[in-house]
């Protein structure tokens, strides 16, 4: 979920304490005995609620809102494997911006949902810690493979994630590499390059960012 001030605790809390009121409405047509069983009841409830209710604080984005859609344009999480929602606000999420995520150092993987149909160039740039960017199987546009961001024709490659080590076999079919797809991944021990893939002086140096 995505949010810009606020907290399921909180609301959680509300909620309970809402509760735990009408609880005591309601019983006051009941005896003393009851009413008092129902606040007990709740008070024993209550602190299961605080514990097992999900921290949405948890995987935080910050986003703007153009001709009622988003683009993501930062995260301030916690890290670890974040999953960006594919709405919020009853608007749909569907882009990322450029470098949107850069110097995200404890994000280890990422989801992208279905609705995301545009993505800016380099969004984990310099996240060293990111492994793995995987993708909804019914996203029209994009695709997680081996953990690498592709289009969903698989003819380019997007980005290889900065934390991910070894080599790298560029698939067949590929015919470009988007902007600074390989920049910055200091863990990349290689990358093979399929024979039909132009290798342009431009297409040398993307590679070369390594």
């Amino acid at each position: 979920m995505l949010t810009r001030q606020g907290s399921a605790r909180a609301a959680a809390c509300h909620f309970a304490l809402a509760n735990a009121t009408s609880l005591c409405y309601d019983a006051t047509a009941l005896n003393t005995s009851r009413v008092i069983s129902s606040w007990a009841t709740t008070a024993r409830l209550l602190p299961l609620l605080l514990v097992t209710l999900p921290d949405t604080g948890r995987t935080q984005f910050n986003y703007t809102t153009n001709n009622g859609t988003i683009t993501i344009t930062g995260y301030t999480g916690p890290g670890g494997d974040a999953v960006i929602p594919d709405a919020t606000n009853g608007l749909p999420v569907t882009s990322i911006a450029a470098v949107a995520f850069q110097f995200c150092s404890s994000l280890t993987s990422m989801t992208v949902p279905r609705s995301v149909t545009n993505i800016g160039y380099a969004p984990w740039i310099f996240c060293y810690s990111l492994t793995a960017i995987t993708v909804d199987a019914l996203n029209p546009a994009y695709a997680g493979v081996d953990g690498v961001l592709i289009d969903k024709s698989r003819a380019m490659v997007v980005q290889y994630p900065p934390g991910k080590a070894g080599a790298y076999v560029i698939p067949d079919g590929v015919a470009s590499i988007g902007e600074y797809a390989f920049a910055a991944c200091s863990y990349l021990s290689g990358v093979t390059i399929p024979i039909a893939l132009p290798t342009s002086d431009g297409m040398r140096s993307t590679v070369a960012e390594t």
